[in-house]
């Protein structure tokens, strides 16, 4: 069988369980305000999360272990676990609900133009290191955000900066992803 068309691999058990450890998480989440110590708790749920997200990626690619499916659930997952933190925060934090909203705006904008084009274009939509990065900050963001009664009590709102740039870098990977498979491809398709 072709590796490709595969279900159960290693990565996509891994991609799994980081969606299922999702509930898990936000039953911490919504903990914190009762007992700070859930704020630890929530970290190594998160991070157990996102730790599944970096080793799935990697055995894929080591092993060959790339999937059709993985393809799809893997951003899946990452696009559900990062709107959930959001989402949790924004319910512990009212700071966080623009965040929430800006994110969840452009992941369903994203997703319909993707299905857009990769039925229309037959384009591959592959990651760039941008998107990953813009991951990375909002998975940073958020585990610093579970400890925001601490950025509080300090007055730094280090977790709100470290999101706040997140989500702007989210933005301008979207612009380039845009710029990439919309504006180029048309622009070729005028110079052929």
């Amino acid at each position: 069988m072709n590796n490709e068309n595969r279900i159960f691999t290693i990565p996509n058990i891994l991609t799994l369980i980081r969606i299922l450890t999702i509930p898990l998480f936000v039953y911490f989440a919504m903990g914190i305000p009762d007992d700070r110590m859930m704020s630890l708790w929530t970290l190594i749920a998160f991070a157990g999360c996102a730790a599944t997200d970096i080793l799935d990626g990697f055995i894929a690619r080591r092993f060959n272990l790339a999937t059709k499916l993985g393809k799809i659930l893997d951003p899946a997952a990452d696009k559900l676990m990062n709107i959930t933190a959001l989402v949790c925060l924004s319910i512990l934090d009212r700071r966080f609900m623009l965040f929430a909203i800006l994110i969840f705006a452009k992941e369903v904008t994203w997703l319909i133009m993707g299905l857009l084009l990769m039925k229309k274009a037959k384009a591959d939509l592959n990651p760039n290191w941008l998107g990953k990065f813009a991951s990375f900050l909002l998975v940073i963001g958020a585990m610093c955000s579970f400890f925001y009664w601490y950025w509080d009590d300090i007055f730094i709102p280090v977790h709100l900066i470290v999101t706040g740039i997140a989500v702007a870098t989210s933005y301008v990977s979207a612009i380039y992803y845009l710029k990439i498979y919309v504006f180029d491809k048309k622009k070729s398709k005028t110079q052929d």
